[in-house]
C-alpha cells in the first residue's frame, strides 16, 4: 500500500519530495509517543515502545486523566 500511495503522490509533481508513513497497528500510538508534547514535559512519560501498546486509545485516556 505504501509504495502505491507514494507513487500516486509523486506523480502529481515529481519535483516535490514525498514520504508516506502509516501506523503500524493503531493511530493512537503516535499520540502516546508524543505524550510529553501533548501533556507537558516531565508531567507524563510516554511508553518506551508506543507502537507495541495494545489498546493505545484507552492507555492514552488513562495517562491524560480522561478515563
Amino acid at each position: 500500500m505504501v509504495p502505491l500511495l507514494r507513487e500516486r503522490a509523486k506523480s502529481v509533481n515529481r519535483n516535490v519530495s514525498v514520504a508516506v508513513v502509516l501506523a503500524k497497528t493503531e493511530d493512537e500510538a503516535w499520540f502516546l509517543g508524543a505524550l510529553e508534547s501533548i501533556v507537558g514535559h516531565g508531567q507524563v512519560l510516554p511508553p518506551l515502545d508506543p507502537e507495541a501498546v495494545r489498546g493505545a486509545k484507552e492507555r492514552l485516556a488513562e495517562l491524560t486523566g480522561q478515563s
